[in-house]
């Protein structure tokens, strides 16, 4: 198959990084420090910054695209980035 990831490839790639942070951070995968370490993650994704609000919620950046036609077929052109959207 030749086509490109998908959209839960891109968010398992970035679930897994922020993990990773957190590991890191606690200095190991102890459930308490780890779970402090990973409320206190700001990581820098592929998708953008990445938080925590003082809820457990993901607070990150979101991009509104609309699908143009590109040299090579149709790509998804950025036509917003609204940073720092949570659940409020």
């Amino acid at each position: 198959n030749e086509a490109l990831p998908g959209v839960y490839a891109a968010e398992g790639y970035i679930g897994a990084q922020v993990v990773a942070e957190a590991i890191e951070a606690a200095g190991g995968a102890e459930s308490d420090v780890l779970l402090a370490a990973l409320a206190a993650t700001a990581a820098i994704t592929p998708a953008g910054p990445l938080s925590f609000d003082e809820q457990g919620q993901a607070v990150r950046t979101v991009y509104v695209t609309r699908v143009v036609q590109g040299e090579s077929g149709p790509t998804q052109e950025i036509v917003e980035t609204v940073e720092g959207v949570d659940q409020d």
